[in-house]
């Protein structure tokens, strides 16, 4: 016996209400929410004085305190050539290393150059002795995003002499964990280069230190 077409229809209507109802009624599998994923990446980096819990990082802490005494020892051996020398170095450290590169072109991407002027003036803020550029990208970064707030790796909030050298003598070193700080600087952990200037950071000071004592300065 064949079914009438009004059967038929109905049928299918019903059919169709229940394709309906399942499509509202099975659970979507939810995403890990915008700040959850945040959250995580915190953690993780620990940065900020109360997750250092008052240890001290004796490597940089001695290091620290060996190039401040050469420092004091440096005025009893003034020349003209060694003063040349350091507005020289001081430059291309910090006002090109730190100013414009690790700062405005690296972090903030705030300007753009040729790839091998950005790896020439990457190579100088390896002379400022503040880490290669993933470790202080991301470092960076990590202070915007919670600036002044819980996170932020050298606020005020925390006394003026953690804001000052306090947070870089304290905690655990992360200039090796390139996938960790990679987080915040995914751009730079995909070139070679910035991963291999952020492993040797000390290459670029140990031969500009090389050549100075060989040309005498």
């Amino acid at each position: 016996m064949r079914p009438s077409p009004g059967t038929l229809k109905n049928s299918t209507l019903e059919s169709d209400m229940i394709e309906e109802s399942t499509l509202f009624t099975t659970p979507v599998p939810k995403r890990p929410a915008v700040a959850e994923i945040t959250g995580r990446i915190r953690q993780d980096l620990r940065m900020g004085r109360e997750f250092q819990q008052g240890k001290t990082n004796w490597i940089t802490t001695i290091a620290m305190a060996i190039f401040h005494i050469g420092a004091i020892a440096a005025l009893f051996f003034f020349s003209w050539t060694n003063l040349a020398a350091f507005i020289v170095m001081y430059v291309l450290a910090i006002n090109v290393g730190i100013g414009m590169c690790y700062h405005r072109l690296l972090t903030h991407r705030g300007y753009k150059t040729p790839k091998w002027v950005e790896y020439f003036i990457t190579a100088c803020g390896c002379l400022a002795l503040e880490g290669g550029p993933i470790f202080w990208v991301a470092t960076h970064r990590v202070h915007h995003q919670n600036s002044d707030h819980t996170g932020d790796p050298h606020t005020p909030h925390d006394g003026t002499w953690w804001a000052h050298a306090g947070w870089i003598l304290s905690g655990r070193a992360l200039h090796s964990e390139t996938a960790l700080l990679g987080r915040y600087a995914p751009d730079l952990t995909r070139d070679r280069v910035h991963v291999w200037l952020s492993k040797y950071h000390y290459l670029p000071l140990v031969v500009s230190g090389l050549l100075q004592v060989a040309l005498g300065a």
